[in-house]
Order: C-alpha cells, then sequence, then structure tokens
C-alpha cells in the first residue's frame, strides 16, 4: 500500500490529541523543574533583597512595636489605645515603604497594612510573619520574572513554538510519509519521546 497519499481526518484528530496531550505533560515536567530552581534561587535571594529594600529597620521596629503591643495587652488595658497607635504607625510605617517599593518595581500584591490586619491579629498573631510572607512573595516573583526571561527559561518558550509548528503540521497537506515524520522530528526537538514504527505510517494512512 502506498504511503504517498492525505492523512485522513481520523489521523489528523489522533495526532492532534497525541500531540496535545505529550506537550501539556512536557511542559507540566519543565514547569515543575523550573519551579524547583525558582524557589531555590528565590532563598538565596531573599537576604540580598531585603537589603536592597532597606527593610532591616522597618522590621525592627515593627517587631519592636508588636511585642510590646501585645505583651501589655494580656494585664494592661489603661494605656492600650496609646500602643495600638503606635503599633499601627508602624505597620503603616513599614507598608507605606512597600507600597513605593511596589510602584518602582512593579508589583502585583496585596500588601499589609492597619485596615486589612483585623483586631485579633494585632493582638494575637504575629504581624511581623505577615510582612515577612509579602516580602518573600514579591523576592519569589521578582525571582521568576528574571530566570523566565534568562536563558533558562527560554525551554518553555521553545516548547510554545514546537506545539505551534506541530499544530501547523497537524493541519497541512503533507504527504502521509512526511508528515508524520516533521511531527517526530518536532517531538524530537522537544525532548518529547513520540517514536513512530514504519507499520505505524502505513496503518495511520490507510
Amino acid at each position: 500500500m502506498s504511503t504517498n497519499k492525505a492523512v485522513s481526518k481520523d489521523v489528523r484528530e489522533y495526532w492532534k490529541q497525541k500531540l496535545v496531550d505529550k506537550f501539556s505533560s512536557r511542559k507540566s515536567d519543565l514547569e515543575t523543574l523550573h519551579t524547583n530552581q525558582i524557589n531555590k534561587l528565590s532563598e538565596k535571594n531573599l537576604p540580598a533583597f531585603k537589603k536592597t529594600l532597606k527593610l532591616e529597620a522597618f522590621r525592627k521596629a515593627l517587631e519592636k512595636s508588636q511585642v510590646a503591643y501585645q505583651s501589655f495587652i494580656k494585664n494592661q488595658k489603661d494605656t492600650e489605645r496609646k500602643l495600638l497607635i503606635a503599633f499601627e504607625k508602624a505597620i503603616d510605617d513599614y507598608s507605606q515603604h512597600l507600597d513605593n517599593w511596589a510602584v518602582k518595581r512593579h508589583w502585583n500584591t496585596r500588601l499589609p497594612n492597619s485596615n486589612n490586619i483585623d483586631r485579633d491579629d494585632k493582638e494575637l498573631y504575629d504581624v511581623v510573619a505577615k510582612f515577612d510572607k509579602a516580602v518573600k512573595e514579591v523576592c519569589y516573583w521578582e525571582t521568576k520574572k528574571q530566570y523566565i526571561e534568562s536563558e533558562a527559561g527560554e525551554e518553555l518558550k521553545k516548547l510554545a513554538n514546537d506545539k505551534e509548528r506541530a499544530m501547523d503540521i497537524l493541519h497541512s497537506d503533507m504527504i502521509s510519509t512526511e508528515w508524520l515524520q516533521a511531527i517526530q522530528g518536532i517531538c524530537k526537538s522537544a525532548q518529547i519521546p513520540c517514536s513512530i514504527p514504519a507499520t505505524d505510517i502505513k496503518q495511520l494512512s490507510a
């Protein structure tokens, strides 16, 4: 049986679904690998990131105010308001400082402030930890952005381009032999296992 014939609709649909699944799997593998690398880089970058943003004095002031306020409310209520004002000022000073950085560095994240931290949180929970978490998140965001724009992040861009080429071939009018070989070549380029036995070429193009 000759393989130099147009590829049937059923064959195209078969390969379309197969390629979509394989590219999705490869993308998931790459994203997992990149996420792990970004997490490690983010943790490594965090101390320098905090230093760049000049957070130490703000964090110490907030931590001091938090300790003073939370210790006081356990047995003293008469000066609570005064300490609360100081505590909220420390929160807002830190928040404003981070907001200024957010504008300069184009962060898209919700930062803590005295309005979105409720009364129970101020009395019972670690507000310093909320700021630490926010700083860690924006450090991760910046690290991820730099990583994706680096040479290492080119893998995902190349994968997307290979997938687009594969989709174009799916809708081409190549003869079956060239069509399947072209798909196999793209899968190889994308590092996706996709061997096509010679016997399958005849079967799929029948």
